[in-house]
């Protein structure tokens, strides 16, 4: 045996005016880095379906010696790498999570790249949405020690750097540019500008 060579497969066929062989399959495959000895066996798994309007069957997923799995890709990078290998329109999504019976998605990755909290459709990076009556809140957490601060950092290709943050000790909220140095500083109704 040597890496690439198949090591055994479950096979489906069907027929109606002629057998359709190997229409969908799984397969276990060495893979690279097969050893002379037993001690190094390495294998990956394929799993083959069929496309509409082909009698060629694709790999749809691969579990790698690694135990990673990937959909759309034979050489995934993570736990789970997802890739679209080809764009059917805009619509099509690369990632969705939902709940059974429900058209808007909890979350959604686009074609893409832009991510979709509530919204199947996300106009940016990040589109967050919520259809309700209640207020709609972005929550930003640090449960660490006092002093720390929680905040958000912008940043540009030239090193321009702002934010918003607000320190636990002090519940200050401040507004500002890191280069040029410049900030507003809210503490209940007081405000200050270049001044904490």
């Amino acid at each position: 045996v040597v890496a690439g060579d198949t090591l055994g497969s479950l096979m489906w066929m069907g027929y109606n005016n002629a057998w359709r062989n190997n229409i969908a399959y799984i397969t276990a495959v060495a893979a690279t880095g097969w050893g002379a000895t037993g001690t190094d066996a390495p294998t990956y798994m394929g799993f083959w379906t069929t496309p509409d309007g082909s009698a060629t069957a694709q790999e749809r997923v691969r579990i790698d010696n690694q135990g990673n799995v990937g959909i759309g890709t034979t050489t995934p990078f993570g736990l789970l790498s997802v890739e679209m290998t080809s764009i059917v329109d805009d619509s099509t999504p690369a990632f969705v999570v939902a709940d059974q019976g429900t058209s808007t998605p909890a979350l959604l990755v686009n074609y893409a790249g832009n991510v979709g909290i509530g919204t199947a459709a996300p106009g940016s990076i990040l589109h967050i949405k919520k259809d309700q009556v209640a207020a709609t809140n972005l929550i930003i957490e640090n449960d660490g020690a006092s002093g720390a601060s929680t905040g958000i950092l912008f940043n540009n290709v030239n090193g321009d750097r702002g934010f918003i943050s607000q320190d636990i000790a002090t519940a200050r909220l401040d507004i500002g540019t890191i280069t040029p140095t410049a900030s507003i500083s809210i503490i209940g109704s007081n405000v200050g500008i270049g001044t904490t």
